[in-house]
C-alpha cells in the first residue's frame, strides 16, 4: 500500500531570490503531492512559480512600505502582519503541514498555530550566532524552534550546532542546499560562454592570463 503524500503549505517571507527561495523553488517545483506556495510579497519568484504552475498566494503587500512618521509605518506593517496570519490560517485548511522557509515566516506560523493547527516544519537556513543576530532574534528563534516547530531542518551542520547551541533542544534534520549537474556540463559552459561573449562584446579567442 503506497502512503499519500502529505498536502504541504510552503510559507516564504520574500518574492525576490535568493539562496532560501532558489531552493523553494527546486523544492516545490519537484514536490510528488500536492502544494500552495503562500508568499508575503511579490516579485520574481512569484512570476516564475505560476509559470511553472505551482498554486502560489501574496498576502499582506509586503513590510516594505514607510513614511516619515513612524507611528503610520508601524500601523502599516501590523495590518499587513495580521492581513497574513489570517491569510495563512485561511489557506492552511486544505493543508497537512506548514513549511515555514523563513524565520519570519516561521514566526508567523507559530504564533497562529493555535488557529490552523497544523504541523509546522522550519527550513533553518541562518546561522544564529550573536554576530548575525540581536539576543531578542535569537530568543525569538530558540522559541519557535522549541515550542512550535515539529521539525527544524537545517541547511548544514554548521547551521544545526549554532541552531543546539542557541538553546534548541532537538537535533535538525540536515538537508544540504543542492545544485543542477546539467548547468557544470562541458556544453552548457560553452553555451554560457557565448552568450557572455555576445552580451559584452568580448574577444571569443581571448584567454584569460594567470
Amino acid at each position: 500500500m503506497t502512503m499519500a503524500m502529505p498536502r504541504v503549505l510552503f510559507f516564504n517571507q520574500a518574492g525576490l531570490y535568493g539562496g532560501a527561495e532558489r531552493s523553494l523553488y527546486d523544492l516545490v517545483t519537484h514536490y510528488p503531492g500536492h502544494c500552495r506556495v503562500v508568499l508575503m510579497q511579490a516579485g520574481p519568484l512569484y512570476d516564475d512559480l505560476i509559470a511553472a504552475g505551482v498554486d502560489t498566494d501574496v498576502l499582506g503587500g509586503g513590510f516594505q512600505r514607510a513614511t516619515r512618521r513612524k507611528w503610520i509605518t508601524l500601523t502599516i506593517r501590523l495590518y499587513s502582519l495580521i492581513v497574513v496570519a489570517i491569510g495563512l490560517v485561511r489557506l492552511s485548511r486544505g493543508y497537512d503541514l506548514i513549511y515555514a522557509n523563513s524565520m519570519k515566516a516561521a514566526v508567523i506560523a507559530v504564533l497562529t498555530k493555535p488557529f490552523h493547527r497544523r504541523k509546522m516544519v522550519w527550513h533553518l537556513r541562518s546561522l544564529l550566532v550573536p554576530e548575525h543576530f540581536s539576543p531578542l532574534a535569537r530568543l525569538v528563534a530558540r522559541w519557535c524552534g522549541n515550542w512550535g516547530a515539529d521539525l527544524v531542518i537545517a541547511n548544514s551542520d554548521a547551521t544545526a550546532r549554532a541552531y543546539q547551541s542557541n538553546g534548541g533542544k532537538c537535533l535538525p534534520l540536515i538537508a544540504y542546499n543542492g545544485f543542477t549537474l546539467e548547468k557544470f556540463r562541458p556544453e552548457m559552459r560553452a553555451d554560457l560562454r557565448a552568450q557572455l561573449v555576445a552580451e559584452h562584446g568580448l574577444d571569443p579567442c581571448a584567454r584569460s592570463s594567470a
